[in-house]
């Protein structure tokens, strides 16, 4: 048998290690919770009757599967093909599960199918559970028993925090196995909710949190700081205490893509003070590129004060004082969902920041 097919097979049974992160996502749905999620994980069948648990005992990976299908092609006869069983199946599996939910997941009209409110509220939980069981799999089938983190960060997370944890976990006999995945703070959240990694270390801002539901969310503040002006040690704006918005726009900058963090910073320094922003002469996603060219040229880059600080030790770059013109502060948090911060990987990952910025412990170099 396929191992998809055997996967479609299994159980959605809270047992064992899944306990907490299958309760969670079974309650999420309004019909099956009892209380307010904010008090925090229950043990398994404590808000549920005997008959909800028999019913959702009953459930098979194709039933969630199934609703993703149809989310994504609109039909129940695609999903029929796709997940290669007949229509008739399909709309069984949809009345089991909905049966379980107590609440009608898919709205079915002449055009095909599509989930309603509910049916996207639920999604968006079973989305979890199926991801977890792929890494789930993946972790069994490894040779490796060390347990496994995905961890997404921003890049100046290499600079901060990250390394003295990652020292702290390995003095202590807790460093497990951790996959590290680069990215904007709004590409890991997306990926953190899709749940493709464990949780994040990235900027958290309000128009990002506007966009999820906070109450799911673990966020453990790492640092505070304010985003600088950086040239060379030659640069001709490095020692002068009058420079002005006049005077950065005649210069040239290196600055990364839109829509990420620093390049909203970049432009609301001359937005803020009535000028439009220059065109970068380079774009670089790379801040050890960024501050590595600057370092050898005559362009200006804005980077966090953190990573300013480090290259500044190295003799590369130096701050140059924009202090009038106010930029950007940040805050650089550790965000993850919190029905997964019970994960061993991550209570260890948390007790090492922790750790590390009581003590404040120097950056690895």
């Amino acid at each position: 048998m396929p191992a998809r097919e055997r996967a479609d097979e299994i159980p959605i049974v809270p047992t064992g290690v899944f306990e907490w992160n299958y309760f969670v996502v079974i309650a999420s749905s309004p019909a099956l919770m009892t209380g307010s999620e904010s008090q925090g994980p229950r043990t398994w069948g404590q808000a549920l009757s005997p008959a909800k648990i028999y019913r959702i005992d009953r459930l098979r990976l194709r039933h969630l599967r199934m609703l993703e299908v149809i989310h994504r092609c609109g039909s129940l006869g695609a999903a029929a093909r796709e997940l290669g069983v007949t229509q008739p199946a399909v709309t069984n599996l949809l009345k089991e599960i909905e049966e379980v939910f107590e609440a009608t997941l898919v709205e079915r009209d002449v055009r095909g199918g599509r989930l309603t409110d509910a049916g996207v509220a639920a999604l968006e939980r079973l989305t979890i559970a199926m991801a977890s069981i792929d890494i789930a799999m993946n972790v069994a089938k490894a040779k490796s028993q060390t347990r496994l983190l995905r961890l997404g960060c921003i890049q100046v997370a290499g600079i901060g925090v990250l390394p003295a944890a990652i020292a702290h976990m390995e003095a202590r006999g807790s460093l497990g196995q951790i996959k590290l995945v680069e990215g904007t703070a709004r590409s890991l959240l997306s990926a953190l909710l899709e749940g493709e990694i464990d949780a994040f270390i990235g900027w958290v801002e309000d128009s990002l949190l506007a966009a999820v539901d906070v109450r799911r969310l673990m966020v453990e503040p790492l640092s505070y700081g304010v985003m600088q002006v950086v040239g060379s040690f030659e640069h001709p704006l490095v020692n002068r205490m009058d420079v002005t918005v006049d005077d950065l726009k005649a210069c040239s900058w290196i600055l990364p893509r839109l829509h990420s963090h620093t390049r909203a910073a970049f432009q609301h320094l001359f937005l803020d003070n009535g000028s439009q922003p220059p065109e970068p002469t380079i774009e670089s996603w790379s801040l050890h590129n960024t501050l590595l060219i600057v370092a050898a040229s005559r362009l200006l880059a804005v980077a966090p004060n953190d990573a300013v600080e480090f290259y500044s030790q190295l003799g590369l770059v130096k701050q140059i004082d924009v202090a009038p013109l106010l930029l950007d502060r940040t805050r650089v948090s550790l965000v993850a969902l919190n029905e997964s911060r019970k994960l061993p990987a991550i209570e260890a990952l948390i007790e090492a920041i922790r750790h590390v910025r009581h003590n404040r412990l120097p950056i690895p170099l």
